[in-house]
């Protein structure tokens, strides 16, 4: 959220979305290709990381003031949700 209200409109824009994607990206693909065997049990780590990051965005962005920031923690969230 610092580096969201600290940087230029533009910079927070793509922040906002490119690095989700390829962070998604990444995990899927060595979840899938690196662990098959223990794919089951990976899926447990990944529902828990994805409700803990749904729930810290969207109770973290409660009381926000700032636009940037609320920005900030509302990426948080979707992450979450794509998970």
């Amino acid at each position: 959220p610092d580096v969201y209200e600290s940087a230029p409109t533009p910079v927070t824009a793509f922040l906002a979305a490119a690095p989700q994607v390829a962070a998604m990206a990444m995990m899927t693909r060595i979840v899938i290709t690196a662990f098959p065997p223990v794919l089951a049990d990976w899926q447990q780590v990944v529902v828990f990381i994805s409700i803990a990051s749904m729930l810290l965005g969207s109770f973290a962005s409660i009381g926000q003031k700032h636009i940037k920031r609320l920005m900030a923690y509302s990426s948080i969230g979707h992450m979450g949700y794509a998970l």
